[in-house]
């Protein structure tokens, strides 16, 4: 809409439309709410708070002519009606109340329109910068006013976050394979896969398993992959229909490709990283560098070593038993023995009720590391925790997941098996298990962290001793 026909709007219409942006939304949804309630006349209160079961038979009550005016709507119709000067003081009083909760939410909402033109500044700003580093890259990047940019996230304007991620992931690790290979691989198993979905006749579908032996297992994949897909970021169409499903699809089938000719890779669960690579493509534009920055964030240490691992055991003890036969477990014990350390000066009584509990943390380590978080927060945070992990390394991961405990520490005093739902595999499937089909895209929810500035700053104040 351009200004001469916005120019009309309110003052909440222009808000809302220059940011459609969920919180505008939901204030303006409240102040609306609110003047509807300050404009209610009294018979319409009284008639909407009619009890329905006062009577045995379950038959309404309606108050007569004579009791409907004196009625009011700052007293439930069956007390008895208020006098003249009562009903006046306290009908003023209530639209006292209901103006001053609209004019707080009004300074709320303007406060928040302008940070939001704040950060829009920053991030202006920051991209100017970004472009003065990507110039002289090598010697830039290391600069200490470089690592505040990165700490504040890098621009996704004019492509320049994903040429950033392009720069620190892809062409790190030398690969024996050729991944535009791979993916032509892929796009061959996809249309494989589609020709035998729709095939009707019992003895053509034998035909083709026959002549396809070697492939059945991952043409299969390619009906499981596109299911589980469709479950990562659910509220985003982008990643649900067309080309960038396609992609997404490509890329999960092009890694087990990967898996099969090169060495490093074995028992690594690829959908466990299909939320992942949705975030990846999303910002890279391309298969071919999604599927090597994949690969080069697989192969960093801790994800690698999370992702090979198969199952943790959920109890300390089993964990004890395992520690004497696997060889790297003695990397996961120090990373664990190190996590719980910091877990008990940051969260004092979440680790004192893991210990009674018998909770195994690293349970919860491989559950958000492995992945970067990706089963657990919303897309615009795990842009910010990928801005930043790119260049920290993989310690940042572990302080993300003390500050996530710490941000949702109200929800792990339960039982073992609550604890893991909460920051589990599962974890959205949970909080989202009583959303139907059709709301998913209004009402999906990810842990709620606040928004991503919020995080960060919570990410980077963490250790720190105050």
């Amino acid at each position: 809409m351009d200004d001469e026909s916005s120019s009309c709007l309110s003052f909440e219409g222009k808000l809302l439309n220059s940011n459609k942006d969920l919180r505008l939304d939901e204030a303006l949804q409240r102040i609306s709410m609110l003047k509807s309630m300050s404009h209610l006349s009294s018979s319409a209160v009284a008639a909407l708070s009619v009890d329905v079961s006062s009577e045995p038979n379950g038959k309404k009550l309606v108050p007569s002519k004579e009791k409907m005016e004196c009625l009011c709507a700052t007293r439930q119709p069956n007390l008895p009606p208020k006098d003249r000067f009562e009903s006046v003081r306290h009908q003023k009083d209530y639209e006292s109340l209901v103006e001053s909760q609209i004019r707080e939410e009004r300074r709320r909402m303007e406060q928040y329109h302008e940070r939001q033109d704040r950060l829009k500044k920053r991030e202006d700003t920051d991209y100017r910068l970004w472009r003065t580093v990507c110039q002289k890259y090598e010697s830039l990047v290391c600069l200490p006013t470089t690592r505040e940019l990165w700490w504040r996230g890098i621009p996704a304007k004019g492509g320049l976050r994903g040429n950033i991620w392009k720069r620190q992931l892809v062409g790190k690790k030398k690969l024996q394979v050729d991944l535009i290979d791979c993916l032509s691989i892929s796009h061959g198993l996809i249309d494989k896969a589609c020709d035998y979905k729709t095939m009707r006749s019992e003895l053509a579908r034998k035909k083709f398993e026959k002549d396809s032996a070697d492939q059945m297992g991952s043409i299969k994949n390619v009906e499981l992959y596109s299911k589980k897909i469709q479950k990562c970021f659910p509220n985003l169409l982008v990643f649900q229909l067309g080309t960038t499903f396609e992609a997404v699809l490509a890329i999960a089938l092009a890694f087990d490709v990967v898996k099969e000719k090169e060495d490093g890779f074995s028992g690594i669960p690829t959908d466990r990283l299909l939320h992942l690579i949705c975030v990846l493509y999303k910002n890279l534009e391309s298969e071919e560098l999604a599927l090597h920055a994949l690969i080069d964030i697989v192969l960093k240490k801790l994800p690698h070593t999370l992702l090979s691992k198969g199952d943790v055991p959920r109890s300390l003890e089993e964990e004890l038993k395992e520690e004497k036969k696997e060889s790297n477990s003695v990397y996961l014990k120090d990373i664990k023995d190190q996590f719980d350390r910091f877990l008990l000066n940051t969260s004092p009584n979440v680790y004192n009720h893991f210990v009674q509990r018998n909770v195994n943390t690293l349970v919860l380590i491989q559950s958000a590391a492995s992945n970067l978080f990706s089963n657990l927060l919303n897309l615009e945070v795990l842009e910010r925790i990928l801005d930043i992990y790119i260049f920290e390394g993989d310690t940042f991961l572990l302080r993300c997941l003390l500050a996530l405990i710490k941000k949702v520490s109200y929800k792990l005093f339960g039982s073992p098996e609550d604890i893991y739902s909460v920051l589990g595999d599962e974890s959205l499937d949970v909080l989202n298990k009583n959303i139907s089909r059709k709301g998913v895209l209004s009402g999906y929810v990810y842990l709620d962290v606040g928004d991503s500035d919020e995080f960060i700053r919570d990410v980077r104040m963490i250790l720190r001793r105050h």
